[in-house]
């Protein structure tokens, strides 16, 4: 059976790909019900996950007294249906330890912020190079997209919600400002009527495509216009909540290797027109702001503000405002395949799909935008996985029960603190008293009528049984419960015992960090990916000039010749990992200085140019570019070598006297050497020696200067020793004759070097 005819057969349900992404067709409504059933087909698979999310949400910002009703469809607070005389001495506190265990879990897991890295995923040259270039790169990214921010909020989402998720994407409206130009092809006729093309290598062009330049009758051409002129565009992290994004159905399949990856997010109007050029009308506004679900509270709800939440249904009652105005939108990634017209999976041709629809109408539907690694740029990240759910969970689950059990022991004991501070009282109508006369006020008198014989009281006070110790001891085994479900035990800041060792405490707290060991790593490995995000989208955005500016002159030549790797092929054979970015403290740096100055390994130890470089590293707030070998001289030669790669002339670059020669020689050699050397166009060598044989000249030149120099200073002294013994009176001895060259004549002087 044909290729094709297996793809249609296998995909027969799925709408054909648009011919252009963003001009609409007679299939778009097709379009629209296919992503948007791929949706809601999980819909009831994944409600109660929803609820679960919720709650933990809800108990952590302390709405612990509402339960979900299955009637009514949402979460109550229980507190809102008592009556008035109820609230009057019903007790409902909220002792929030989950908030402790949240914020110690939070601090556990962002305490040591990771940074990007580079290695090498091969021996060869232009491996390491590539791994060498992109580190400088991606750290520089790493900054300028607030990826702690977002780990922040990736950890915040993984404690409540079990997972959490976040994606890249490209905000145009970020970066540098660029021009449109580009080579263009110009047609001119000559004197004889011939149409001769010219091209034209670095023409502007407006915002239409069409190229600003006109022929002139002389033969030659002008520009006619200004060149169109946008952002570049930025990368942007974003990150979601689980109950935004879906994948493919299959609990065994790790998010990357789904081939289906779906984000619903709530934009305005505006938004939808800055991302995709579309006007489009709100959707989300009227009766059914009050049917919102739990996805629309978290994007756009007030927010769970704990016992102080006003209103009969809480968030909800606020949210109809809030959501207002919005577009619902679903993004869903297809991984290439074998349907038509998502086919690929390389850099010229990405392949796979990328569908935007709203409820009415499609935004986009083409191939992916990038060559993308896995399915799309979304990357999640689990607290723990449990067999059998289709999510991450989180240890929360477990402890809700025992926070609501905990904050109705306390409320017992409050009721019953209220019952002997305020006890039930009787009092004997007989003698006269009312129950306007019986008040709380002190040192009320009260007249009453006291009958002969009758010896009762005229006010009487039940008092309430005590508690009994039962009722604390379960309170401290329930927050013992607590402590242990959490693994609280050791991160609270005290010590274990009153002389308890450094060590001690150190090892306690490596066992009370343990559980979330895995949870990190996996999180690693995720942020890792989202590094081969970046790889794949920034050939789309970023120009040779960019890439050049990120890594640094010194770096020129290392970023030419990996340009294809990056650029072109998008084959890249290097492996992003995640280490702690915590900086060296200044005594371990001053500690690693002195060590490297003392073993002789900055040179020698008693030599004062040494010293002075020691002196100069003590200060540096970074000994990377300080530990470089050959100083400013080899920063240099990196830079020659990189300009010499693009194109300069040798002739252009200048031989300074004061230069150390041999240290540009090693460092031009060395390349020169290398593979990358010979991948370059024949006249980029020829460059490279010309430069070669300059710098050895200069090298020469310069020892030729310094032997006349020295020769000049020693023949000053020796005029200067003469004039000393002739002032004193000394005898003036014969200078001694030359010695008798290999034929008995004097040795002739040396020739002067050129």
């Amino acid at each position: 059976m044909p290729r094709i005819v297996r793809a249609e057969q296998a995909f027969k349900k799925v709408p054909p790909v648009r011919p252009s992404a963003f001009e609409a067709d007679d299939r778009d409504q097709e379009r629209i019900d296919w992503v948007r059933q791929l949706w809601h087909d999980q819909d009831d698979l994944l409600a109660q996950r929803d609820r679960q999310i919720e709650e933990n949400l809800r108990m952590l910002a302390g709405q612990q007294w509402t339960v979900y009703s299955r009637l009514l469809g949402r979460f109550v607070d229980i507190t809102h249906y008592l009556t008035d005389k109820e609230r009057a001495w019903r007790q409902r506190p909220v002792v929030n330890r989950l908030l402790l265990w949240y914020m110690l879990t939070f601090a556990r897991m962002t305490e040591n912020p990771p940074v990007i890295s580079f290695q090498a995923a091969t021996g060869d040259w232009t491996s390491m190079d590539l791994a060498e270039v992109m580190d400088p790169v991606f750290k520089t990214l790493w900054q300028e997209t607030d990826m702690l921010e977002l780990i922040q909020w990736i950890v915040g989402w993984m404690i409540p919600g079990g997972e959490a998720y976040w994606q890249t994407r490209v905000d145009p409206n970020l970066g540098d400002i660029v021009e449109w130009r580009g080579p263009a092809v110009l047609s001119l006729e000559d004197e004889d009527g011939v149409v001769i093309e010219r091209v034209i290598p670095d023409a502007p062009f407006d915002r239409d495509g069409n190229p600003l330049i006109e022929a002139q009758p002389n033969g030659e051409w002008e520009v006619s216009g200004k060149a169109f002129q946008e952002r570049e565009g930025g990368l942007v992290m974003e990150p979601l909540s689980p109950l935004q994004c879906r994948g493919q159905w299959g609990n065994g399949i790790p998010w990357a290797k789904k081939r289906i990856h779906m984000v619903r997010t709530f934009l305005t109007p505006e938004e939808v027109f800055d991302a995709y050029g579309v006007d489009v009308k709100p959707e989300v506004k009227g009766e059914e702001s009050n049917r919102i679900n739990e996805l629309r509270k978290v994007q756009f709800g007030t927010g769970f503000f704990g016992a102080t939440e006003s209103g009969f249904e809480g968030l909800a009652s606020h949210d109809k405002e809030g959501a207002e105005g919005y577009v619902d939108i679903i993004q869903m990634w297809h991984a290439p395949s074998n349907f038509p017209g998502m086919e690929g999976g390389t850099f010229e041709q990405p392949g796979g799909r990328l569908t935007a629809v709203t409820r009415t109408m499609v935004l986009r539907d083409g191939v992916r935008p990038a060559n993308f690694k896995y399915t799309s740029p979304v990357r999640r990240a689990s607290f723990v996985h449990v067999p059998g759910r289709p999510s991450g969970t989180t240890p929360q689950e477990a402890q809700n029960p025992i926070q609501r059990a905990f904050n109705k022991g306390w409320a017992q004991v409050l009721e019953h603190r209220n019952l002997s501070a305020n006890p039930i009282g009787m009092y004997d109508k007989s003698q006269g008293i009312s129950d306007d006369d019986i008040t709380n006020e002190p040192g009320l008198l009260l007249g009453v009528n006291r009958k002969a014989g009758n010896s009762a009281p005229p006010i009487e006070y039940v008092k309430p049984p005590p508690l009994g110790e039962d009722v604390y001891r379960t309170q401290l085994l329930l927050k013992s419960e607590m402590q242990d479900l959490g693994q609280i035990e050791g991160s609270e800041g005290r010590a274990p015992t009153h002389d308890a060792s450094g060590e001690l405490v150190k090892e306690l707290r490596f066992n009370a960090d343990r559980y979330i060991g895995p949870t990190q790593a996996r999180l690693a490995l995720s942020l890792a990916r989202t590094a081969e995000d970046w790889m794949a989208i920034l050939p789309t955005i970023w120009p040779e000039e960019k890439l050049v500016a990120y890594t640094g002159e010194q770096n020129i030549l290392r970023t030419v010749t990996v340009q294809r790797e990056l650029f072109v092929s998008g084959k890249v054979k290097v492996i992003p990992d995640i280490e702690s970015m915590l900086p060296e403290g200044r005594g371990e740096r001053e500690t690693r200085v002195f060590r490297l100055w003392a073993e002789g390994m900055l040179g020698d130890a008693l030599d004062p140019q040494t010293q002075r470089r020691a002196l100069e590293m003590l200060r540096m707030p970074h000994m990377a570019r300080a530990l470089l070998p050959g100083g400013q001289d080899a920063i240099m030669a990196e830079k020659e070598n990189g300009m010499l790669a693009r194109g300069t002339p040798a002739a252009e670059i200048a031989i300074l006297p004061w230069q150390d020669h041999d240290e540009h020689l090693r460092v031009h050699e060395e390349f020169m050497k290398s593979p990358a050397f010979q991948d370059l166009p024949v006249e980029i060598q020829q460059q490279f020696m010309n430069h070669w044989m300059e710098t050895r000249e200069g090298r020469l030149r310069a020892m030729a200067q310094l032997a006349h120099e020295e020769a000049q200073l020693q023949a000053s002294m020796q005029l200067a020793q003469l004039g000393a013994a002739v002032q004193a009176g000394l005898p003036i001895l014969p200078a001694a004759p030359e010695e008798p060259g290999p034929q008995g004549e004097p040795e002739a002087p040396p020739a002067e070097v050129a």
